[in-house]
């Protein structure tokens, strides 16, 4: 591994954190109002067909399941399925595929639709609306299907969800791993703060025997080839709405770099005494990357609006 580019992120990280911890729980505005129709809830634990495009899912669907994220929430619904995955080539801040949360899309080309779910708790989640098809109202073009997570009308919230993970390789070699996401809304403010260790550690072991046309063994090869990886990344999201007026802001850094050490043992039987050979690789892969963006809309109503 690299101990100085990623301590470098690991400060990063923590400085995010302890500056999104530190923010004020006062009371602002009210929230912006959310696009398109209202929705008429019903009572009770069923999905609620409000049109010939719209199927509401109410929280109270879901309990059922125990959720603990909105990606759990959308996991329950049949049939449904997000388009748009990390690194996707979509025109400006990248679409989000066809997911929208509050009837706006997520900006960032490699944000993950799905991560951002998993870093949503499920008690924010008021509804979740399956639109068949698109219209001027939703800030997303050419689905056929648009999923929109509509999260509670609070006038302000704030969430951390906390992910670990822990695993046992068959070469005895141990990785630890996880992430922390730090959500917080204030009136019309939102912003979100993720912090990830993925472990992403491989040890791949082959042996081969060589034949002569005798069939007859006269070598033998053993490699082992380890990935020491564990990709550190720190991300933020934040946007504003008041009115008509939207911005959006994104930024993402992470480091994937990795060392690859191989080792090959050889034995030649040909020789006298079996003669045993070995080499040695250690191949560093250097994968450094970083995002920054920002979007600007004006809602001119009736499904006009102007973006840049």
């Amino acid at each position: 591994m690299y101990p100085e580019r990623s301590a470098r992120v690991l400060a990063v990280w923590l400085s995010g954190l302890s500056m999104a911890l530190s923010l004020p729980m006062s009371q602002a505005q009210e929230p912006p109002a959310r696009p398109g129709a209202p929705v008429q809830m019903l009572p009770g634990d069923q999905a609620v067909e409000t049109d010939d495009s719209t199927v509401v899912y109410p929280n109270s669907f879901f309990v059922q399941y125990n959720p603990s994220s909105a990606s759990d929430m959308l996991d329950r619904i049949p049939g449904v399925s997000i388009d748009g995955r990390r690194g996707g080539g979509g025109r400006g801040l990248g679409t989000g595929g066809n997911l929208l949360i509050d009837g706006q899309r997520i900006a960032g080309k490699d944000n993950s639709p799905r991560d951002q779910l998993q870093r949503i708790s499920a008690g924010e989640v008021q509804r979740i609306e399956i639109i068949r098809g698109t219209s001027g109202e939703l800030d997303v073009r050419g689905a056929d299907q648009v999923i929109n997570i509509v999260l509670t009308e609070d006038a302000s919230r704030a969430s951390t969800t906390v992910e670990t993970v822990g695993r046992r390789n068959h070469d005895g070699q141990y990785e630890i791993g996880g992430s922390v996401a730090h959500s917080r809304q204030i009136g019309g403010l939102q912003g979100l703060i993720t912090l990830e260790s993925r472990p992403n550690y491989e040890n791949r072991i082959s042996n081969e025997t060589s034949y002569s046309a005798d069939n007859e063994p006269f070598g033998t090869l053993r490699e082992s080839n380890i990935r020491d990886q564990q990709p550190l990344s720190a991300s933020a999201n934040l946007s504003y709405q008041s009115g008509a007026h939207r911005i959006q802001f994104n930024a993402l850094i992470e480091d994937s770099s990795y060392t690859r050490p191989i080792e090959r043992d050889f034995v030649d039987f040909t020789a006298a005494g079996d003669m045993p050979r070995r080499e040695e690789e250690d191949i560093e892969y250097t994968e450094e990357s970083w995002e920054l963006g920002g979007e600007y809309e004006y809602d001119f109503g009736g499904g006009r609006r102007f973006q840049f």
